[in-house]
């Protein structure tokens, strides 16, 4: 499940050599950190003997979590051992005196840094636990800073050496995919499983050039519950993990940028994200190398008196106006530092007008601008410079849902390239709103004419800032028709394509104009941000303590790679209704770092709230016997037998692999079917069977159902599966795929959210089918293959960004399937948000001429035909800004 071979770590019914040097790794990691850095009372002291989890603080590393002494060496040294032995990097409570970059450098897909930092069980005893370990240093940075830490802390002092220069900007903590050894050159799509989780970074005054994280990175790579405080320095983060990746519950305070995301991963989610003090601009993105949709939730941002362009968002195109601000530059992006210390040679950076970048998507978000009591009426804007306040600045494509302006009302600004966007009238809230919502419309074209002025109605409140919402903007910005050069991996023929970002409502044709609503309101929502996260200190994980935490080694499991654990494991689930578990305390089943072997179906308590979790999905994992007995009472409807199955309860998956192996036929990874919306699906993976060798038979050749069911509720964070078959794929795979295989189906399901949705490398009638289920959301989709990526039947579904390398080829095993990335059935009705994709670099038959985004079928049949009469689908060529089966003025709830 982490991207390499399980058959690397074991053999089902033998030990190979490969894994009892895994394991003895692990026992050599679990002896190393056995060392007691607190004394016998740390409340959470469990973890320091837990195969797969190494102390910072504890010998031979050592390092200092008082701030008092340098602590760089210590943290290195723990970093390189855990990258080298494959083990979860545990930061206790403390704050760590830096003075050079961390680099968490890997190579390869299963060597990669997990660092997650100590947490009690709130965020005051964090505090204390902070103010006793460091007491001197943590309140001299509540004092210069005006922030409380409550988690461990990064620092780097005040004018510490190699951070003094903007123009040479240098990373504090490096997260970093080297593409070969000693050769310098990042490989970002490959930089799996890098986590920063529960670790704060703070740097000190004095350090203009510095950037506090730099993260650009690919499937399951996170950073969340994560303080960044920039008393000087450039940018908080550079950078953003994406296909597959995202972020989560990140404070950014301070800087000139909170996030430079001038180079990310395809459809990058910010989820739950703050920023506040920021000279700049919140967000910097950009539609020359920023990979499609950008897509927030949840997001709260403080634009303060200090900033210096009153913008949140910023896309700038093809570099920054003339008259932006000095301290507001930024470095050309071929001059950014990506190569990490020690390495050689140089960065090949090669800029791209993708289609769709630059495009941005917020959803259920607040913006609020200083304005000293009143608020700030949009003046007249250049073509070259904000004034005096605006959401989002930018030349391209925006939606936005359910967001909320305090002192401000203006939602968008048009400023830039292409030319043409800069005679874009803006997104203005008009000065007066009645209660109810009021459409503005506006010409599709460019035009300087505003639109019509609503009817007089209630003005806003006569004291303090005006609360807008502005349910909805659709703007789709034309682009000018891109032509793409062959090259070895894209189209043998140059190939020209427009982007005309239209919203399509409800049938074939396009709606050319664009949208805009607003609404007076009184307040923000107070779980405006919070619906979006997950609790820090409640959620399970290997830290957590209490009479409901079983860890599994202490009832006969073990983690070997060849024993079978099924009765053991089953017997804790099988008695756990009698122990009185409840919501507020659920039975926390926990899997040290190991390959837990079973030979029959794991099934969860059906009314009991559980939790199984690992130190890490690439860490603890549970996979299926070769001998494993099928369990046909189990089989489900939807395919044949899960290897694991969740109860109706309440349910957390937290840091876990599940994997099928080779040979093992007539069963799946996973069913979900916990009922509750609050049930969280976070840092976990399957995959059936594990990868294969480079240059062999793709391993899914003949599986003809799911790899993991979702018939539930509840919130997942990081889904993606990159295992391929079929056809001739991109990466040059050749064996067939059944036309029933799916990465994922979703049947029978409602209430079901997803925070970045990644499915790859398939050529089957659809990766992801989503079947008679109702209120499904997706934020953030990247896809990467050459067929249908979802198809939708008799559901309902919300989508925010689409990314990645999607496209519609004709299926061979199928010709009559509809063309479409996106192909609706059975009276499906659906909200589709920003869907742009890199197609030119989708398998070779997949000719943009012949596929459309959206192919919807009206009739009754339930297998959608191309050659149906009742089937409409978009435009060739055509990205939409928006795709709906309601009406124009129909707003999602």
């Amino acid at each position: 499940s982490d991207g390499s071979s399980l058959a690397d770590k074991q053999k089902m019914k033998q030990v190979s050599p490969t894994a009892m040097v895994f394991h003895a790794a692990l026992a050599l990691v679990a002896a190393t950190a056995s060392g007691d850095a607190h004394g016998t009372n740390s409340p959470s002291a469990g973890w320091r003997n837990m195969t797969g989890v190494i102390d910072v603080t504890a010998a031979p590393f050592n390092a200092d979590p008082s701030g008092v002494t340098d602590a760089t060496s210590g943290l290195r040294a723990a970093i390189n051992y855990a990258l080298r032995f494959r083990a979860t990097i545990l930061v206790p409570l403390g704050v760590y005196r830096v003075t050079d970059t961390l680099n968490l450098t890997c190579f390869n897909r299963s060597n990669d840094a997990i660092v997650v930092g100590e947490v009690l069980g709130s965020a005051e005893a964090n505090t204390a636990r902070l103010a006793a370990v460091a007491p001197t240093v943590y309140s001299s940075l509540a004092k210069t800073s005006g922030h409380r830490h409550t988690r461990p802390v990064l620092y780097l002092p005040p004018s510490t050496r190699g951070y003094g220069d903007r123009l040479n900007p240098k990373y504090f903590v490096f997260f970093f995919r080297m593409s070969k050894i000693g050769s310098g050159k990042a490989q970002p799509n490959g930089n799996f499983n890098q986590v920063l989780q529960s670790v704060d970074v703070h740097v000190g005054q004095g350090n203009p050039g510095a950037i506090g994280i730099r993260h650009r990175a690919a499937q399951m790579s996170a950073i969340e519950h994560v303080d960044v405080v920039l008393e000087s320095g450039l940018v908080g983060l550079e950078g953003l993990p994406g296909a597959g990746g995202s972020i989560a519950d990140v404070l950014f305070l301070g800087g000139s940028y909170g996030i430079d995301a001038r180079v990310t991963q395809p459809t990058s989610v910010l989820t739950g994200v703050r920023f506040s003090g920021q000279a700049c601009a919140a967000v910097v993105y950009d539609g020359v190398f920023g990979q499609q949709t950008l897509v927030g939730v949840g997001l709260a941002i403080n634009i303060t008196e200090a900033s210096l362009t009153n913008t949140a968002f910023y896309v700038p195109g093809n570099g920054l106006p003339p008259n932006w601000p000095p301290l507001c530059a930024l470095l050309p992006m071929d001059r950014l530092p990506f190569v990490p210390p020690g390495a050689s040679g140089p960065q090949n950076v090669t800029l791209h007008d993708w289609p769709g970048g630059g495009w941005l998507s917020l959803i259920d978000s607040v913006a609020t601008f200083a304005s000293a009591g009143a608020q700030r009426a949009p003046s007249v804007a250049t073509t070259q410079h904000v004034s005096p306040c605006a959401l989002i600045t930018t030349y391209t494509s925006v939606v936005l849902h359910n967001v909320y302006l305090v002192g401000c009302l203006r939602a968008v600004a048009f400023v830039g390239t292409p030319a043409a966007a800069g005679q874009l009238p803006d997104v203005t809230a008009p000065a007066t709103l009645t209660i109810d919502s009021h459409k503005l419309r506006v010409s599709h074209e460019p035009s300087t004419a505003q639109a019509n002025a609503p009817s007089p109605g209630t003005t806003s409140p006569s004291t303090g800032p005006s609360v807008v919402q502005v349910r909805e903007v659709l703007v789709g910005v034309v682009s000018d028709p891109t032509t793409v050069a062959p090259n070895s991996s894209c189209y043998a023929q140059n190939t020209s394509y427009t982007v005309t970002a239209e919203r399509y409502s409800p049938a074939k044709q396009p709606e050319t104009s664009r949208v805009a609503q607003f609404a007076q309101a009184r307040v923000v929502p107070a779980d405006l941000r919070t619906q979006h996260l997950w609790n820090e200190y409640t959620l399970p994980g290997f830290q957590s303590t209490g009479d409901n935490v079983v860890d599994v080694q202490a009832h006969g499991v073990i983690g070997d790679g060849v024993t079978d654990n099924w009765a053991a494991l089953q017997h804790i689930f099988d008695n756990a209704g009698q122990r009185g578990y409840n919501e507020a305390r659920p039975l926390i089943v926990l899997l040290p770092a190991g390959v837990y072997c079973l030979s029959r179906p794991l099934r969860l308590p059906e009314d009991t709230p559980t939790a199984v979790v690992g130190v890490g999905h690439i860490f603890s994992e549970l996979v299926a016997l070769a001998n494993f007995s099928v369990d046909e009472s189990a089989a489900t409807p939807t395919g044949p037998t899960p290897l694991f199955q969740t109860g109706a309860a309440l349910t957390w998956l937290c840091g876990v692999g599940v994997s099928v192996s080779s040979g093992v036929s007539g069963v799946y990874p996973v069913l979900w079917r916990t009922q509750h919306p609050e049930s969280a699906w976070h840092h976990s993976r399957t995959a059936m069977p594990p990868p294969p060798p480079p240059n062999k038979t793709p391993q899914l050749q003949g599986v003809d159902y799911p790899q993991v069911v979702f018939a539930g509720s509840g919130r997942i964070q990081n889904w993606m599966n990159d295992e391929g078959c079929g056809g001739v794929d991109r990466l040059g795979h050749t064996s067939n795929c059944s036309l029933n295989y799916r990465h994922m189906l979703i049947v029978n399901a409602s209430n079901l959210r997803f925070y970045m949705m990644d499915p790859e490398h398939l050529e089957t009638r659809a990766s992801i089918e989503v079947r008679d289920s109702r209120n499904v959301t997706v934020f953030g989709f990247k896809d990467e293959s050459g067929h249908t990526a979802m198809w939708i039947h008799n559901s309902t579904v919300t989508l925010h960004g689409l990314g990645g390398m999607a496209a519609a080829a004709p299926l061979p095993a199928d010709p009559d399937w509809p063309p479409g990335v996106f192909v609706l059935s059975g009276g499906s009705e659906v909200f589709l948000y920003s869907l742009a994709t890199r197609a030119e670099c989708s398998p070779p038959t997949a000719d943009p001429s012949k596929w459309s985004m959206v192919c919807r079928e009206t009739g009754a049949s339930t297998l959608p035909r191309a050659s149906s009469p009742t089937l409409t689908c978009t435009d060739h060529h055509d990205f939409p800004i928006a795709y709906t089966t309601h009406p124009v003025s129909g707003v999602p709830a």
